[in-house]
């Protein structure tokens, strides 16, 4: 006769067994997707590609942009606004975030001319107007070519080049300061490393450890210990997608001269326009000094 039981219980044992296998290919084929840089790029370098008659403003008061193409080494071109301002003599380059583009940092841009500095604003390849491919390699590529331009091009020494990062932007602000000379950085609700982001955006990718994520030279605290100009970090203490406590993080980290700046009513997405105050005048001390 048949053991009913047994045949139970090895039943039990098989569909425990098919499920453990099942779960951990899942575990590992998304841990490899995850590891393809191309894939994560694609997850968080985010942007909408809008009309080219949506950049026919002239979006700061009293200073005609003027349009710049910066060449890029694979043949693309990166799309920049270059505002001059008369008799400045000094230049602040806006390396921005994730999502959006150059049309939305123009406060950036403001409170830089307002302390008596000229800006650059770019976006990275892929995004807008800018053409070619984006990864998480390729904006920091993008950001020493913006850089070596204005040397070159707009004639700005080393010493009067300060560099601005705004949330992923900061750590391409942060490759340009060891690898270029500039006088000074500020990082705007910066980022740490990628995993530490990844996981905080992605609360599922907690499950994954650090090797799972893709080779990238994003290490913003590892960067500052090595970078020895002043830096200014600023970050929004409402901020949901990227904790002011790696700010904190980053600052501990950083040489002096440092200061941070903690906006007690921004998130993410609204620094400058909220605290908008207390904002420009932290940029424009800094600047001045």
């Amino acid at each position: 006769m048949l053991n009913i039981g047994k045949l139970a219980k090895a039943f039990v044992i098989i569909v425990l067994g098919l499920i453990v296998l099942t779960t951990f290919a899942i575990y590992t084929v998304v841990g490899m997707t995850i590891h393809d840089q191309a894939f994560f790029s694609s997850l968080v370098l985010h942007c909408s590609i809008p009309a080219v008659k949506e950049f026919d403003i002239e979006p700061v008061s009293g200073i005609k942009k003027q349009v710049i193409s910066i060449a890029c080494s694979d043949g693309s071109n990166i799309y920049a606004w270059y505002f001059k301002k008369p008799e400045a003599k000094k230049l602040v380059i806006v390396n921005h975030g994730a999502g959006g583009d150059i049309r939305f940092r123009v406060h950036i841009a403001q409170a830089a001319i307002d302390a008596g500095y000229s800006v650059l604003l770019y976006d990275y390849r892929g995004y807008a107007l800018s053409t070619g491919e984006r990864t998480l390699d390729s904006i920091m590529e993008d950001g020493l070519t913006v850089y070596d331009y204005c040397r070159k091009h707009l004639k700005y020494p080393a010493e009067n080049i300060v560099v601005y990062g705004e949330s992923i932007g900061s750590a391409v602000t942060c490759h340009v300061a060891e690898n270029r000379k500039i006088a000074k950085i500020i990082l705007q609700s910066g980022v740490t490393t990628l995993p530490e982001v990844g996981r905080f955006i992605f609360p599922w990718l907690n499950i994954y450890p650090d090797f799972t994520f893709p080779k990238t030279q994003i290490d913003n605290v590892k960067s500052l210990k090595e970078i020895h100009v002043p830096v200014l970090f600023i970050h929004g203490l409402l901020d949901a997608q990227v904790p002011s406590s790696g700010s904190k993080k980053m600052f501990a980290a950083a040489n002096e001269p440092k200061e941070l700046i903690l906006l007690p009513g921004s998130g993410h997405d609204d620094v400058g326009r909220k605290d908008a105050q207390q904002y420009s005048s932290a940029i424009k001390t800094f600047l001045q000094k």
